[in-house]
């Protein structure tokens, strides 16, 4: 080691200099850029209350132009390393898919009272088109959000909405015919109802048990088919399936701890006959599971499924506390009470500042580098929804 740095002192600056050339650049170190999320409640309660004032005079036809409002405000007030997301989208593509929904649902309505026999029909319909209908607004959503100037997209394919969608969509089938079973006591007469009930069961017990990882693959196809500039993001489902499953089992075993808890109080109150207790007991039951169970689930899913979730020069971080997160929803329940519904966009905007807060994206390489580099044909590519939209809004 001293005989290498002896010679490279004694060389002479020329070769020193060309030595140096010849080196190649070492990449440049990982940048962290902050999330934050810098809106008010009092800024979304004037969005929030206009659009619950409008849906409610065109009878729920203003429904898309609220979602884009509500998208527009959310994405200006989202900073990625200091920068501000946009939304530039016109909702009237959206209309058209919301009439065709409402029109559905008409037809589901016109069908159960005129023509019960029918009556899967409607929702057979509504099965078969969702998965496409999902795919398109995922596609209108990610093209109009934009940061430093560029537009993300998103390249997942009608076919592989329909791969990860339809068997979600089979307990709405299921549902329709247990209801043809009561329109229907004929069957009953026939012996039918036996016959189906068996195999019914065990495919839902079924749909139970592949419901987390069916639930993943649907994540995976959203963040999968994320593009910004050159980026495309992947999340592996097969990576996260264990950690996916084992939080459901722990969710279930708190479930079922706090069942018991607030069974056992509510029969010592039943046998004490106090009444009151006995009510306020049950209605414990009712925003306990609600109150604790859903942000310990929340917290850690957005943990997993973001640590998992990255590009080639792209890795998200999420660090969300469960306790921080059941202290909010727990004073944000209180006063939504309280105020009878009113606190509720606050909530939202606390909700939605403590989710961005807690996420870091980690960029290797140069942030000025991309534009240039986008404005190569990319292909595909060139149409990855912010985080914002996939934590924010949520739904």
């Amino acid at each position: 080691m001293s005989t290498d740095t002896g010679r490279s002192e004694s060389m002479p600056p020329e070769e020193a200099a060309e030595s140096d050339a010849a080196q190649p650049d070492l990449p440049p170190p990982p940048q962290t850029l902050q999330v934050q999320f810098t809106g008010t409640g009092r800024g979304y309660f004037s969005v929030w209350l206009v659009n619950v004032l409008l849906n409610v005079l065109s009878l729920g036809l203003f429904w898309p132009f609220a979602q884009a409002r509500k998208q527009v405000f959310f994405h200006q007030h989202t900073l990625v390393g200091g920068q501000a997301l946009t939304f530039d989208a016109k909702p009237w593509t959206q209309f058209q898919t919301h009439l065709l929904l409402i029109g559905l649902c008409l037809l589901n309505g016109l069908v159960y009272l005129f023509k019960p026999a029918l009556l899967w029909l409607p929702a057979l319909l509504l099965a078969l088109l969702w998965p496409a209908l999902w795919q398109a607004s995922l596609v209108f959503r990610f093209k109009h959000t934009q940061w430093r100037g560029l537009r993300f997209g998103f390249v997942g394919t009608v076919v592989q909405a329909y791969e990860v969608m339809l068997p979600l969509c089979l307990p709405a089938l299921f549902g329709v015919l247990l209801m043809s079973l009561k329109i229907f006591p004929s069957w009953a007469e026939l012996g039918q109802t036996q016959t189906l009930m068996g195999p019914l069961g065990v495919m839902l017990l079924g749909m139970v048990l592949v419901l987390p990882w069916q639930l993943l693959r649907l994540h995976a196809f959203v963040r999968s088919g994320c593009t910004y500039a050159s980026e495309r993001s992947h999340l592996n489902p097969f990576a996260l399936a264990k950690p996916v499953y084992l939080l459901h089992l722990k969710a279930l075993g708190m479930a079922l701890l706090l069942l018991t808890a607030l069974s056992a109080v509510a029969a010592v109150l039943a046998r004490a006959g106090q009444s009151t207790g006995l009510a306020a007991s049950l209605t414990l039951s009712c925003l306990a599971f609600p109150l604790v169970l859903h942000p310990y689930f929340k917290a850690r899913m957005q943990n997993l499924l973001w640590g998992q979730t990255a590009s080639t020069h792209i890795r998200f971080r999420s660090t969300l506390g469960y306790l921080d997160l059941f202290w909010v929803n727990l004073q944000n329940c209180l006063l939504v009470v309280l105020t009878l519904g009113l606190y509720w966009p606050f909530a939202v905007v606390r909700n939605t500042r403590l989710k961005m807060a807690a996420m870091v994206v980690v960029v290797q390489g140069e942030l000025p580098r991309w534009p240039a580099q986008s404005s190569q044909p990319t292909g595909s590519l060139q149409t990855l929804d912010s985080a914002s939209a996939q934590m924010g809004a949520l739904s």
